[in-house]
């Protein structure tokens, strides 16, 4: 430091007379004005040297932070709700909680008279775009744009930085109706740094916290975790970003479509197998109809709740099935008048009691190993 400043002063005086350099304005200061002999450039040195200390004491403050920094989280979600089959989105009402340390958070509240500064709403977003050390975060799997109603931002003496922010966004996953009613879903949230990769900042002790009534009535949750990965992109060579994986894992509750569905339509395909015991052909007909006709009606019925999709659930298939054995008993049982008017009476009635419950059933067990 020295050194450099008696190169200057070699600079600005030449023969103990004064450089063209001083002709020029320093800090809003006229050398030209300044007399006296050689003194005067010592008020000149002590201007330069003023300003370089107080440059140095302003580059000593910009601490470097620690990399890489670790970034605590918790996920609360208060509810899971407006699950769309068709599109494989859900909604999601919640708050994100992060928190971490920064050198830099500190010089926020060096001239502060309290112990830290809280920053909500629209002064957070202000505050968020007037610095750049707050890291961003970027949800993977989020439809549409965002809506965050509130924000805080709290950071302490001790450089803490406290980030809540809370938000009903829509999120997609894959989903599988395969098994309907008896299908289970995972909702995911899915977090990642965005822009700073692995070695700049990682996600630490992830937690999930759910509230009582995080899903409805359909739903039971058996399993929820929040795992921390490493992500990889094929444009970014060996860099990996640190990712979040919240996960909600919960099974349907098929009982109000047993009750509705299932059931009725059970009753239906034992009332069609009954006609194989009456004898009065006009009784068998009439049972058979309307079994028939009511599994057609519960058929529309059912379709108001059923999920919309591209392809068939397992109590799609049973409804079919049922609809084609009843069809297939009342067409089995006027051939067998047909036959019995050309050729006299015959034993296959009674085979055929036993046969069609035997052939459903079985229908029924291959279908479920099929889809299960």
């Amino acid at each position: 430091m020295i050194s450099f400043f008696r190169k200057i002063r070699k600079k600005l005086t030449y023969n103990n007379k004064p450089s063209k350099y001083l002709h020029h304005d320093f800090g809003n200061i006229d050398t030209i004005s300044i007399k006296g002999g050689f003194k005067r450039y010592n008020v000149l040195f002590f201007l330069l040297i003023t300003q370089s200390y107080v440059d140095g004491k302003q580059n000593n403050t910009m601490q470097v932070e620690k990399l890489p920094i670790e970034v605590d989280i918790t996920l609360q979600i208060n509810r899971i709700y407006n699950i769309n089959s068709v599109d494989e989105t859900y909604k999601v009402d919640g708050c994100f909680f992060y928190k971490w340390r920064s050198e830099q958070a500190k010089l926020r509240i060096v001239d502060s008279l309290s112990t830290h500064v809280i920053f909500e709403n629209e002064r957070a977003k202000e505050f968020l775009k007037s610095v750049s050390w707050i890291p961003a975060f970027d949800l993977i799997n989020v439809q549409g744009n965002r809506d965050i109603p509130n924000i805080q931002i709290k950071i302490d003496s001790t450089g803490e930085i406290v980030y809540k922010e809370s938000f009903s966004d829509t999120f997609s996953t894959n989903m599988d109706f395969n098994k309907f009613p008896f299908d289970s879903k995972i909702f995911k949230v899915e977090i990642e740094s965005f822009g700073l990769e692995s070695r700049q900042l990682v996600f630490v002790n992830p937690k999930l916290f759910l509230d009582k009534h995080v899903l409805d009535e359909d739903w039971i949750v058996v399993r929820e975790n929040a795992v921390v990965k490493l992500n990889n992109y094929p444009f970014s060579g060996q860099e990996k970003y640190s990712r979040v994986a919240f996960v909600v894992e919960a099974n349907r509750n098929p009982k109000n479509y047993i009750s509705l569905v299932l059931f009725p339509l059970l009753i239906l395909i034992l009332s069609s197998f009954s006609i194989f015991w009456l004898k009065d052909f006009k009784t068998q007909i009439i049972i058979g109809l309307i079994s028939l006709l009511s599994s057609l009606v519960l058929n529309i019925f059912s379709a108001s709740f059923i999920p919309k999709l591209p392809y068939r659930t397992f109590i799609e298939y049973i409804m079919s099935i049922s609809h084609l054995f009843i069809f297939a008993v009342v067409f089995t049982v006027i051939i067998t008048k047909r036959k019995k008017e050309l050729e006299g009476p015959s034993s296959l009635i009674r085979h055929l009691r036993y046969f069609f419950p035997l052939a459903y059933l079985a229908s029924i067990l291959l279908l479920f190993k099929w889809k299960f």
